[in-house]
């Protein structure tokens, strides 16, 4: 289960990379485009960010900023990281509850993409999904989870 959402993150953006080829031979060697292909490759892009997302705070690869932490004393690193996490949970827990009013929204008005009439409630399932995931990689990271002597980020 470790490695599961890279892979699927991973396999997202070659069906992405295949989509895309496919687009681009159609189009300059067929002369003929597909008119689904940038529906597929937009939302099949914003899931694997989303997923993509909860991958890198699992493996703490976020940008971060780290002017104020690296320049305070060790024994304010650990309530610093707590903040961080908190902060970030809250922010995660608005977004989760946001995407899911939206998800609702979407089932009552069985909207529809324009090219390949899927339900765009799957499409806006990626923000409670991504949102939830992240905020499960976040409380799920071991408390020294990085280096000691790297600055308090999350």
């Amino acid at each position: 289960m470790k490695r599961f959402w890279e892979n699927l993150v991973g396999v997202l953006f070659i069906f992405i990379a295949l989509f895309m080829f496919m687009q681009v031979l159609a189009r300059y060697v067929f002369h003929h485009s597909f008119s689904y292909s940038e529906e597929v490759v937009r939302y099949l892009f914003i899931w694997a960010t989303l997923i993509g997302t909860a991958v890198a705070f699992r493996q703490g690869e976020h940008i971060s900023v780290s002017l104020l932490p690296s320049r305070i004393k060790d024994r304010f690193s650990t309530p610093l990281r707590w903040i961080f996490k908190t902060a970030t949970s809250l922010f995660l827990i608005i977004l989760a509850w946001h995407g899911i009013q939206c998800a609702k929204m979407q089932w009552v008005t069985q909207q529809t993409s324009a090219a390949l009439g899927w339900p765009i409630i799957w499409v806006t399932l990626s923000i409670p999904v991504g949102a939830l995931l992240s905020l499960w990689m976040i409380l799920t990271l071991k408390p020294n989870h990085s280096n000691e002597n790297s600055p308090p980020v999350l």
